[in-house]
């Protein structure tokens, strides 16, 4: 997949309130590990999004037809799967991040990273996934325990966190953390609550899946933060674990709350109402504009009927904003039944704090316009050497690079890892742009590429030549 699809891809996870300032990933062209996808059956709480795999996204929506699906590949399983996936080039790379989080000495491999740098104009990030494998159900509670992790550093936050945990926890999602058991080696349930396994009924290939689980934290708006997606097997490159990310629902907003219901009921009872009064208050007091309206049930009851009576409660809270004064045009409105919780189903005080619906303040539209526009604005005057990929390479790779206007001298300085000069590519245009390097005559070896501006060095990436 080259640069300019991942960018697409990373585009169509956006949403409110935040503005991307670059994007990279560890994919060499040909492997399709990274994608976008449509359920429009929403059954698994997404109807459409990005997919990150350790295998290929090709053939993974779709009737679930094997237990061994590997690089887009349904696999017999009294097949050699070991040297089918070598001839298919799996058990590539791992990740050092996401070994970090196993309690093990497991290796990783046929990772899959993307990672961009984000600005975010509110002060509360969030986005929503559903993890999913082929381990799921006869690996659970093996050494394969397919992880997955969201890593988050900037402003306000020590170090790097993962940011994918279970609910209320800082327990990584994975194989071992989220699954119904293995009675075969009498491995108990996990977080099954937040576990749904798939016999067929759903759109999609992994055996099993987690519930749609989100994403919340505390940002500081106008900076930049590096966020770092990362997905990889475990143990082996032998059945793939994936991601899904929800269409649009990376974003940025400036407050949120919650309203609770009866079990079974969509009424807003005297407690609900309070709230939301004082949250009219707010609204206008601080002049914000868009509200986001979710809606979330329990367990009890079909999925179905779950849907429909989130939907209620949404209309509930939407018909006595409008009636508050805050413009239907103003409220987004989203359902998603039983299939977000965010607590454990299995407790009664769990499947109270489900029954609600979720209250975002968004930023004023206009503000987020202007800002957004200064930020893409700056971004544009910066002088910067993007990525290099193929990397490695063997025969050529490209170089992209961004230079602002009213430049005089622009170049691409390549050197040798000893410092000898080797070439020199001479950059004409202003803006955006990518110049390929020709690197079948030189030998294996590190390499640097150096950006230069009117005399001054801007930046500089390695990389590797293997013939």
């Amino acid at each position: 997949m080259n640069e300019k699809n991942v960018e697409a891809c990373i585009d169509a996870f956006l949403g409110e309130g935040v503005v991307l300032k670059s994007v990279q990933t560890n994919l060499v062209r040909n492997r399709f590990s990274l994608g976008t996808f449509d359920e429009k059956r929403g059954a698994i709480g997404i109807d459409s999004g990005i997919i990150l795999s350790t295998g290929s996204v090709k053939s993974l929506i779709g009737t679930n037809k094997s237990a061994a699906f590997t690089n887009g590949e349904v696999l017999e399983i009294e097949e050699s799967i070991v040297d089918r996936l070598k001839r298919k080039q799996n058990w590539l790379d791992g990740d050092e991040d996401l070994e970090g989080l196993l309690n093990s000495n497991s290796n990783t491999y046929d990772a899959c990273v993307v990672e961009m740098e984000i600005i975010p104009m509110a002060n509360t990030l969030s986005f929503n996934y559903v993890f999913g494998s082929d381990e799921y159900d006869e690996y659970v509670g093996s050494k394969f325990n397919d992880v997955f992790a969201l890593f988050i550093s900037g402003p306000g936050i020590s170090g790097q966190v993962n940011l994918a945990t279970l609910p209320g926890t800082e327990i990584p999602i994975s194989i071992n953390t989220v699954n119904g058991g293995q009675a075969k080696i009498n491995f108990d349930p996990v977080n099954s609550s937040f576990y749904v396994r798939n016999e067929g009924q759903y759109n999609m290939e992994y055996d099993g899946f987690t519930k749609l689980m989100s994403i919340k934290q505390k940002v500081t708006p106008f900076e930049t933060y590096r966020i770092k997606i990362a997905i990889a097997d475990v143990a082996d490159g032998s059945l793939d674990s994936g991601v899904m990310l929800e269409h649009t629902s990376l974003i940025s907003y400036h407050a949120d709350y919650e309203v609770h219901f009866e079990s079974d009921q969509s009424a807003l009872n005297s407690d609900a109402k309070l709230i939301l009064d004082k949250l009219t208050a707010i609204y206008e007091e601080k002049g914000y504009q868009k509200v986001m309206l979710t809606g979330h049930t329990d367990s009890e009851g079909d999925v179905a009927y779950n849907q429909l009576l989130s939907e209620d409660r949404v209309a509930e809270v939407e018909e006595y904003l409008i009636e508050a004064g805050i413009l239907d045009t103003l409220i987004i409105i989203r359902s998603k039944g039983e299939l977000n919780p965010i607590a454990d189903n299995a407790r009664a005080d769990g499947k109270s704090s489900n029954r609600r619906v979720e209250i975002k303040f968004l930023g004023a539209n206009s503000e987020y316009l202007e800002k957004r526009a200064e930020v893409q604005a700056s971004l544009k005057q910066v002088s910067n050497l993007g990525k290099v990929y193929p990397n490695p390479t063997d025969e050529r790779t490209s170089i992209q690079y961004s230079i602002p206007s009213g430049f005089k001298n622009a170049s691409i300085q390549v050197y040798s890892e000893s410092g000898a000069k080797i070439t020199s590519i001479r950059l004409n245009l202003a803006g955006e742009g990518e110049t390929l390097l020709e690197t079948a005559s030189l030998k294996s070896g590190m390499y640097l590429a150096a950006l230069e501006v009117d005399g001054q060095r801007i930046n500089t990436h390695l990389f590797a030549v293997e013939h």
